[in-house]
């Protein structure tokens, strides 16, 4: 996941990733040396802005911008983001067709969907049986085979998950045409 994560921030000059939920920051970590574009952090909680806007200033990182807002109803405009970073996000977002239909929404042409998610009924220790994990008002895991579904029906193709236990590893594409 680290090494995926990595990998999601490299961006060329002019290029724009958003990252969200931002949390702490931990996208930031490989930012200097791989990313020359713009990375918008997003974040409902403001402890975890004020995490990471502590790493960004302590890095020196001109080309990140952190800000306060809700996946289901993104403050950017349409078409303006070439990558979006969801890590360990989408098991707490409730309404995930929103949050797909809104990544889909600020995805340039060909853009790309990059995260990872827990999932009810994975197996491994991550693991929570389902009538437990959705009695708890924070964790929201889909089921394995959903999520691919939903990001379908938002419009993404190219859905590829990793992962055989309860943590998935996932990717798709907004169409180029």
């Amino acid at each position: 996941m680290y090494r995926m994560m990595d990998d999601g921030v490299a961006c060329a000059s002019g290029q724009v990733v958003l990252d969200t939920p931002v949390g702490g920051g931990p996208a930031l970590q490989m930012v200097p040396a791989v990313m020359k574009g713009t990375l918008i952090g997003l974040d409902l909680s403001n402890g975890m802005l004020q995490r990471a806007a502590a790493l960004r200033d302590s890095n020196h990182l001109s080309g990140v911008i952190l800000a306060r807002g809700d996946a289901t109803r993104l403050p950017l405009l349409d078409a303006c983001v070439d990558r979006i970073l969801c890590f360990n996000g989408l098991h707490v977002m409730p309404d995930k067709a929103m949050v797909l239909d809104e990544f889909f929404r600020v995805l340039k042409r060909g853009g790309e969907l990059w995260g990872s998610v827990v999932v009810s009924h994975g197996g491994g220790f991550l693991s929570l049986p389902s009538r437990v994990a959705r009695r708890l008002p924070f964790f929201h895991p889909p089921d394995p085979v959903e999520l691919g579904s939903l990001a379908q029906d938002a419009g993404f193709t190219g859905w590829r998950e990793e992962g055989d236990g309860a943590l998935r590893l996932f990717r798709a594409r907004k169409p180029a045409r």
